[in-house]
């Protein structure tokens, strides 16, 4: 990953990001572990999916309108974003596991 660029596990944020006009540069899977809890255990999941955008200072700013919930870059199309997520859907599933 270059420096000028951002990583999210986060596909609800990508989508997010990408109606924002984010450059989504590529989906990959980075070298790194970490737990989920499936039912009543805790599994180990290996090397994650990222969403990779450009433009890593534009990213910060947006993520903590997003989680804040606060500024007018949060209002969005509803259907763009329900769109925007689907398509990010369908582009994990069509990634090899």
């Amino acid at each position: 990953m270059k420096n000028n660029e951002y990583a999210t596990k986060d596909l609800h944020f990508a989508g997010f990001l990408k109606i924002q006009k984010v450059k989504l540069v590529k989906i990959e899977r980075l070298d790194e572990s970490f737990p989920t809890s499936s039912w009543n255990k805790i599994e180990h999941r290996k090397n994650p999916l990222y969403f990779i955008f450009t433009d890593s200072e534009k990213c910060k700013e947006l993520e903590k309108a997003f989680w804040d919930g606060e500024g007018d870059s949060v209002m969005v199309n509803i259907k763009d974003y329900i769109m925007s997520v689907r398509e990010l859907r369908s582009r994990i599933f069509a990634i090899k596991k």
